[in-house]
């Protein structure tokens, strides 16, 4: 294990999320009272009915029918993450049981696939930013400790050695 996989590794871990991004679906769903309603609907959609033709029979205007662009974990119901996240684009669910007691059809209408950054991929970055803020911290130090030599009665020149620094004297002519 190099240093920089050391160092990678803590800060890899600490910004995952922006590493792993989860695949997203455009959810649609039209809820039902009962099972037996949500079934009845279900072969209608088997038999050619489209599913803004079913929420328009239910009063239902198109806005009404999303859920929002969600990740599997944003669903409440693990059970019905699991199986719109199974569905093809634009497939209509079987009757999937609701939070709230009822029942529903989902589709996901479009799939955001997600992506996923090993650490491999990304310790090039993490390197540059480490080294980055490493020297910014260094440079840091040697300001404070440059001041603090200026400000204990230090003349330039020992004050910047004191800070790691070179000087130089510039003679006018």
């Amino acid at each position: 294990v190099t240093g920089v996989q050391t160092c990678a590794l803590p800060i890899y871990a600490a910004k995952k999320a922006t590493y792993v991004i989860p695949e997203k679906r455009d959810v649609q769903q039209i809820e039902f009272k009962t099972e037996k309603e949500a079934a009845e609907a279900r072969a209608l959609i088997a038999k050619g009915t489209t599913f803004e033709d079913l929420a328009r029979r239910r009063g239902m205007k198109p806005e009404q029918t999303s859920l929002g662009t969600l990740a599997e974990t944003e669903i409440p119901d693990a059970d019905r993450a699991k199986a719109i996240f199974a569905l093809p684009v634009n497939e209509v669910s079987q009757p999937l049981k609701t939070g709230f007691g009822g029942f529903a059809l989902a589709r996901a209408v479009k799939i955001t696939p997600g992506s996923n950054k090993t650490l491999d991929d990304v310790k090039e970055d993490i390197r540059k930013d480490l080294t980055t803020r490493l020297a910014a911290d260094k440079l840091v130090d040697a300001i404070n400790i440059f001041t603090d030599a200026k400000s204990s009665g230090a003349n330039l020149k020992e004050a910047a050695q004191k800070a790691g620094m070179r000087s130089e004297e510039h003679t006018s002519e």
